[in-house]
Order: C-alpha cells, then structure tokens, then sequence
C-alpha cells in the first residue's frame, strides 16, 4: 500500500514559509531517508535529531546528499 504523501508538500510550503526559507529547497525524500536509516540502523530517537544536523550543515553551505552520506556512515559505532 502506498503512502498518502498529499498533505506533505503543503506541509512543507507552510513550514518553509513560516521559518522564511524557500520551500523547493526542502528534498523531503533525502531527509526522510536518512532518519530511517538512523532509527533502524542506530538509535530511534536520534533520527530527528540526525535530521536537524544535517538540516545545519546545509545551512552552512553543504551539499545535502554528500552530508547525508557522511552521517550514514556514524550512525552505528559497534
């Protein structure tokens, strides 16, 4: 069954647009990717928290995919 993803974009348009970013800047498959990775391959919790890092490294200026990359590669220390 697939996911009902209709009510995400205007999510994010109101959202950006609350915080006064550009909403076409959001990749809500990148993000939503990394935080699965984090909460079945580390710590649940931490996925939002993964999400929010990235979120700042970007906003420094970074390439969202590499970042995503290089976070993956910390999550599990075992």
């Amino acid at each position: 069954m697939a996911e009902d993803r209709s009510g995400w974009r205007p999510f994010i348009e109101r959202a950006a647009g609350a915080v006064g970013i550009d909403p076409a800047l959001v990749d809500e498959d990148l993000v939503l990717g990394l935080t699965a990775a984090i909460a079945h391959e580390g710590e649940r919790p931490m996925a939002p928290v993964g999400a929010f890092i990235l979120g700042i490294a970007v906003g420094r200026g970074g390439d969202a995919q590499q970042l995503r990359g290089e976070i993956e590669k910390v999550i599990s220390v075992d």
